[in-house]
């Protein structure tokens, strides 16, 4: 599995259910204020080991430093060739390191990451195996970059 070598990063992951059920909850009760809505905070390196216990991955970490992921024209955070929740620009820094102690205090009440990991793990392997991601890289793509990582 390609991960980035630097993980003093964070994460913050919203699952999409708990983020409806607390915008729906908001307009009944009228709330207003400003909010950030997301995850708890948890490093990187905590996301990918509860990840990796998720899907049963025991197999070897292929890090690679932030230089040789540019190199190799892996793209940040989302879309095709992306290494998903990898952010190393400049000024992105404490993006996903934010309070939601505001939108916590007004009833938004996160999942644990496991279930949500579990439940997009099922969903990804009940989809139709053909049909392309469009975000993160494809599963050749990583074999390919693991294999010139180990060269």
């Amino acid at each position: 599995m390609l991960v980035p070598a630097e993980q003093a990063i964070s994460t913050q992951i919203v699952d999409v259910r708990d983020l409806a059920a607390w915008l729906v909850q908001s307009i009944e009760e009228a709330a207003s204020g400003i909010f950030n809505v997301a995850g708890p905070v948890t490093p990187l390196s905590q996301h990918l080991a509860t990840a990796r216990a998720v899907a049963g991955h025991s197999g070897p970490l292929v890090a690679v430093s932030n230089e040789w992921l540019v190199a190799h024209d892996v793209k940040e955070w989302a879309g095709p060739r992306s290494l998903p929740l990898w952010l190393h620009t400049t000024g992105w820094e404490g993006f996903a390191a934010r309070s939601t102690e505001a939108a916590v205090a007004a009833g938004l009440v996160c999942r644990p990451l496991t279930q949500t990991l579990s439940d997009v793990l099922a969903w990804d392997v009940s989809r139709d195996p053909l049909r392309p991601h469009r975000a993160g890289l494809e599963p050749e793509e990583e074999r390919q970059l693991i294999e010139a990582a180990s060269c």
